[in-house]
């Protein structure tokens, strides 16, 4: 069945916000902005591309409904957000280049994901302000296993 990547509806925002409350995470910011994949029958994940500058991106966060996960989903959601961010970001400028950049920060387990799908580690300095700071006052840190990473486009 072939899966589509479009961006939410505010009717989706129920569900979406399911599948991020099921992994102890949150919709941030407008449903509008995220990006969902879904079928004709049903949705499976979101995620949230912020343009930080003509040629970089942060990827605020993405997540899979569990039963998803091992399968494939992610990725079918994370490689095209990552091959053209400018598609997959609500506010995007300019068009496409190359040599652009794609940053997030992983936490726990989610950092083989990313590794497995391009993304290599990179110190939390070369994140845009205020991501590169995100983890300074969290009181979970050394629970989370925070990383920065990056994905270099061409």
């Amino acid at each position: 069945m072939p899966y589509q990547i479009e961006f939410a509806t505010a009717a989706e925002e129920d569900v979406l916000s399911s599948i991020f409350s099921a992994s102890d995470m949150a919709v941030v910011g407008a449903i509008e902005d995220h990006v969902v994949l879904k079928d004709q029958t049903a949705i499976y994940g979101g995620g949230l591309l912020y343009q930080l500058d003509i040629n970089l991106f942060h990827l605020l966060t993405i997540v899979v409904q569990a039963d998803g996960r091992s399968c494939g989903l992610g990725k079918k959601l994370l490689q095209p957000m990552l091959e053209n961010p400018w598609k997959y970001c609500r506010d995007a400028v300019g068009e496409p280049q190359q040599n652009f950049r794609v940053t997030t920060v992983s936490r726990g387990s989610s950092r083989g994901f990313y590794l497995k799908n391009g993304l290599v580690d990179c110190a939390f300095e070369q994140l845009r302000e205020p991501f590169n700071r995100q983890c300074d006052i969290c009181p979970d840190v050394v629970q989370c296993e925070s990383a920065a990473m990056v994905y270099q486009g061409q």
